[in-house]
């Protein structure tokens, strides 16, 4: 980080309607969703705990671990929010929870 004095915390930013990463919304917490894209399903590890370039075929390959989804999975998953605003809704609170609970403040 080069003398930044920014807190882990401070990193963790979010956009609605953007994929935040891993840390603050895990796969886990999208598999639930029936209608989520195949495209990014595709994108998520064998064990459902990362996301991966090559989706559950990614342990063959090194370094092919992303902290969200990518390429058309990215477009799919920002798509699909825009046309759910009821699961968008519901998946922002997930993000703001999970960034609490890793920041240390308050989780309603």
């Amino acid at each position: 980080m080069g003398g930044s004095n920014s807190t882990p915390c401070q990193a963790l930013k979010y956009t609605p309607g953007v994929h935040p990463g891993v840390a603050l919304l895990p796969p886990a917490d999208l598999v639930t969703y029936p209608t989520l894209p195949s495209s990014v399903l595709g994108k998520i590890s064998y064990d459902g705990s990362y996301y991966d370039h090559y989706g559950k075929y990614g342990a063959a390959f090194e370094d092919s671990m992303i902290s969200a989804p990518d390429g058309k999975a990215k477009t799919d998953y920002e798509q699909w929010l825009s046309n759910n605003p009821d699961i968008a809704k519901e998946i922002d609170e997930k993000i703001l929870h999970n960034r609490a609970r890793i920041c240390g403040e308050p989780v309603d």
